[in-house]
């Protein structure tokens, strides 16, 4: 792993796997979630483990409560509230249990508003619309990110080259800061602000050691994070070589240069990004997040199957 006080700068190849129907009808939007509600989940994960999760949600009273049961394996207890407390427990003999608190509570019945429609597609059997949430959903295409870590100054800066595609900036600070923009001639940018900062440092701890495994050429020590990624470290280096997201997001690590500091003026956002005017153009930002800091923010029933 990387030291706690040196950035880094490294490059990341990702690739997405998945494909949708676009539909020529007027875009749909997604129903809210009714305030309370109970469903049976089967959650089949990215690496092949299996789930069954007795989901009850309660929106009114503040609280989320997934009963998941692990395939051939122990039945375990997630109680999340809305003010970022979390516990998971067991209730066998061995009464295993540990707590969390969390920046975010459970999700809000409106968490889709501002997805984007992907279109239609037949999923066991149904025929169903398709909405993506900041590229939690994957579709097949790829990028080159060129990525400068910085937790000393408490800062992130993605470098997004998009296959065949515009060149995307996305600078995000730790306070919960994010903007997304380009720097050519349409000057489009969009801000955010999100509830947590960028990745700790030791943001691994606490992560499950799965073995060891060669990944493009390199044999690596391996650990899950929570069901929601698969982390991949060169056994020599201690660099980071691959990792894997739930959602089928994979990242290649091509470059890793520890202590990299990017200069101080690259860190400043444009000014059109503090300018407010009516024909700013920001529409095709929507998915400028990509695999960054986005895929660590999933709450509530989400974050329930991955235990976080």
């Amino acid at each position: 792993m990387v030291s706690a006080t040196k950035p880094i700068s490294t490059y990341l190849l990702l690739l997405l796997s998945f494909s949708f129907i676009p539909s020529n009808s007027t875009d749909p939007t997604p129903s809210p979630w009714p305030l309370q509600f109970h469903s049976i989940l089967f959650m089949n994960y990215s690496k092949g483990s299996l789930q069954m999760i007795d989901l009850w949600y309660d929106w009114p009273n503040g609280r989320n409560f997934n009963i998941i049961q692990n395939q051939l394996g122990k039945l375990l207890y997630d109680l999340e509230w809305n003010n970022g407390t979390s516990f998971f427990y067991t209730l066998d003999s061995n009464k295993e249990c540990r707590s969390a608190q969390l920046e975010v509570g459970i999700l809000r019945p409106n968490w889709l508003d501002g997805a984007n429609y992907l279109g239609q597609k037949y999923v066991d059997g149904f025929l169903c619309n398709v909405w993506e949430k900041v590229d939690f959903v994957c579709k097949g295409s790829l990028q080159i990110i060129d990525l400068w870590y910085d937790w000393p100054n408490g800062r992130n800066f993605n470098i997004i080259q998009n296959q065949l595609g515009k060149l995307l900036y996305d600078l995000e600070w730790n306070n919960g800061t994010s903007f997304f923009y380009t720097l050519d001639s349409n000057k489009e940018c969009r801000s955010a602000q999100l509830e947590v900062g960028i990745l700790r440092p030791n943001w691994l701890d606490g992560a499950n050691y799965l073995g060891q495994k060669y990944v493009d050429g390199f044999l690596c020590n391996v650990w899950e994070k929570v069901d929601f990624i698969w982390y991949y470290e060169d056994v020599l280096t201690k660099r980071p070589v691959h990792w894997v997201f739930y959602t089928g997001r994979a990242a290649h690590v091509m470059t890793f240069e520890v202590g990299a500091v990017l200069e101080d003026a690259k860190w400043q956002a444009p000014v059109y990004c503090f300018e407010k005017s009516g024909d700013q153009k920001n529409t095709e930002l929507g998915s400028v997040v990509a695999g960054g800091s986005q895929e660590n923010l999933v709450a509530g029933v989400l974050r329930g199957s991955m235990g976080l």
